[in-house]
């Protein structure tokens, strides 16, 4: 019998600053403890993302982003505590946790995968597995595939990536020569990696994604995220199969997946608009009315300007892609907050990537 109150952290890449984190009390039931627990932080994960989803995706598209991120609930959530734990005479496990959702996450993905369904001329890619550091699992081992198949079919089905069919374990290969067996086969490469790190006793195990480009090899994104698997699921003392490193992190391909898929539709972007500067994605929420309707004009009045084009407007949130001949984000950004501070209005920004977020404040609560 397990103790009433455990306590298991995942650790997760935090998206620019500090993640608003929101804390969901919840139920959950299964034919087993863990499937009850994996019941539980679908319906905290629920919660939280059914008010982020509709703050910020349009009605048609919300209930598929909804269920999207809740069927990969385990990667939004950054720790959970076990308040109790019973088995009813029907053989029914009951969990109840309190469970602390990265709803700034949940929000982040749920505006990137409304892009993703939207977009037309998918990029092409490839899935390999690769083990080119020293504790690499081998992607030769049988249960890798389950991990690279399971990558494959995120890019496939969830973001509607055009995935190549290629044998996606190739062993005893550098980097430089696994890019090399498939160039010219895609747009890019995706290749997957799980490793252990140094400390084995606690089971933490790191998932990588690398994104290249393969007509010059140049990287596009890289992702990864530290786990510790469930101290249940091994004895102390003993180094955790290759299945049970697997099994940890497949929870989190979803959320590195959609980070890494919007780099490289950034990327396609850019790369099929020559003489049209870099592409942006600016999102706005919070303006004041008096600066809603014009603010589209006065982004065109920046320096860089090539030209604009409205996405979404929902009341007082705007989201404009904007291309621009300024060689960075940061030289964007400080056209944009320049901008913001001329009309008086307090914001808060954020940048990542080529994707630049504000929201306006009261500055009587800042």
């Amino acid at each position: 019998m397990l103790k009433n109150v455990c306590h298991v952290l995942f650790v997760l890449m935090v998206m620019g600053g500090s993640a608003l984190a929101r804390e969901v009390a919840t139920e959950g039931h299964g034919t087993s403890f863990a499937l009850a627990v994996q019941d539980g932080l679908r319906q905290a994960v629920a919660q939280a993302s059914g008010v982020d989803v509709q703050a910020t995706t349009q009605v048609q598209g919300m209930k598929w982003v909804r269920d999207d991120i809740t069927t990969h609930a385990q990667g939004y959530v950054t720790d959970y505590e076990i308040l109790s734990e019973e088995e009813n005479p029907s053989g029914t496990h009951v969990v109840k946790l309190r469970a602390n959702v990265n709803a700034g996450r949940i929000r982040n993905h749920a505006e990137a995968l409304e892009i993703l369904m939207k977009l037309s001329g998918h990029p092409r890619v490839v899935v390999l597995g690769l083990d080119d550091e020293l504790e690499s699992i081998s992607p030769v081992m049988p249960d890798f595939a389950l991990l690279t198949e399971t990558v494959a079919g995120i890019f496939r089905d969830d973001f509607r990536f055009d995935v190549v069919e290629e044998e996606r374990r190739i062993p005893n290969k550098t980097r430089k020569e696994a890019l090399a067996a498939v160039h010219g086969t895609a747009d890019y490469a995706i290749l997957v990696r799980v490793e252990r790190l140094e400390s084995p006793v606690i089971g933490e195990v790191r998932l990588s994604l690398d994104a290249v480009r393969l007509s010059d090899g140049k990287a596009i994104s890289s992702r990864s995220e530290d786990v510790f698997m469930p101290h249940h699921r091994f004895r102390r003392g003993r180094v955790p199969s290759d299945r049970m490193a697997v099994d940890a992190v497949l929870a989190h391909v979803f959320p590195l997946g959609v980070e890494m898929a919007q780099d490289m539709v950034d990327d396609l972007q850019a790369e099929n608009m020559p003489g049209e500067g870099l592409q942006y994605r600016l999102s706005f929420q919070g303006l004041p009315a008096y600066v809603v309707d014009g603010f589209g004009e006065a982004l065109a009045g920046l320096p860089g300007f090539v030209r604009i084009h409205l996405e979404k407007r929902d009341g007082h949130a705007l989201v404009f892609s904007f291309w621009s001949s300024l060689p960075n984000a940061e030289l964007v950004d400080r056209e944009i907050r320049e901008l913001l501070d001329d009309r008086g209005i307090s914001h808060r920004f954020r940048v990542e990537g080529r994707v630049l977020s504000y929201k306006a404040v009261d500055p009587v609560f800042e």
